[in-house]
């Protein structure tokens, strides 16, 4: 299970090159936090039509969006603020899930569980 970063798909969908994501992961949807899609749909709403292309996917169901749960957001709280609001939600569940984290940040801290 891969979730993406907002920063990671904007990188490919500028390059109109989204499908390498699912090639490269081997997945044939890729993840996101609530967070994430509204970090999204902000850049829609200011006008950056790359984004446009990762919602598409996000309708076709190649996008699938998770919702945080309690101990999510528990957790998210406790992360650095230096971090977006969806890497932090992203990591919180990747977290729960034992799932990986796809971001172009240079400092992540966050172990796997157990």
């Amino acid at each position: 299970m891969v979730f993406v970063d907002t920063d990671v798909l904007s990188i490919f969908a500028k390059i109109q090159r989204l499908s390498l994501l699912f090639t490269v992961f081997n997945e044939d949807h890729l993840n996101i936090s609530t967070a994430v899609e509204n970090e999204l749909q902000t850049g829609i709403a200011k006008g950056f039509d790359f984004a446009k292309d990762i919602i598409a996917l996000h309708s076709q169901g190649q996008i699938v969006t998770y919702h945080p749960i309690a101990i999510d957001r528990q957790f998210t709280a406790t992360l650095p603020r230096t971090l977006g609001s969806g890497e932090r939600e992203s990591m919180a569940i990747c977290k729960r899930l034992d799932a990986i984290f796809v971001s172009n940040e240079r400092r992540i801290t966050v172990g796997k569980t157990g």
